[in-house]
Parts: C-alpha cells; sequence; structure tokens
C-alpha cells in the first residue's frame, strides 16, 4: 500500500462521507445508511489499495459510482 493510496482514500473519506451517507438516508433508515457506507468505503479502500489509486481520473465520479453499484 503506498502513502497515495491512504491519502486519496482519506480524502474521500473526509470530502464525501456526509454526502454518501445521506444519499443512502433517503431510501434508508439510518442503520442501513451507515451500514451502506461502511461497504462503499471498504469497495473504495479494496480498489485504490489493489491499483494503487492511480488511475482514478475523476474522484468523485468514481465513488459514486462504487455508491450506485453497492445501492444496487
Amino acid at each position: 500500500m503506498s502513502s497515495f493510496s491512504l491519502e486519496l482514500f482519506e480524502e474521500l473519506w473526509c470530502k464525501y462521507y456526509r454526502k454518501i451517507y445521506w444519499y443512502f438516508r433517503r431510501e434508508f433508515d439510518e442503520h442501513t445508511a451507515e451500514d451502506l457506507c461502511q461497504q462503499t468505503y471498504l469497495n473504495a479502500w479494496r480498489y485504490i489499495s489493489a491499483y494503487s489509486g492511480s488511475n482514478i481520473k475523476q474522484t468523485k465520479a468514481w465513488l459514486f459510482a462504487v455508491v450506485r453499484n453497492v445501492k444496487n
């Protein structure tokens, strides 16, 4: 794992966690929304750590694609 991967993950967490939580919260109860957020960030972490996050160009768009995949 590179420091770039950790920095990218922390940036995504700090910038978007609340937005993602409220995205899920519109349709689910608070516990389910939290679980879906955790699953989103777990999936993101797996990808970032496996590929060093170096090929992610538009981080917000990519992260919300992960969100949509978790939701479905």
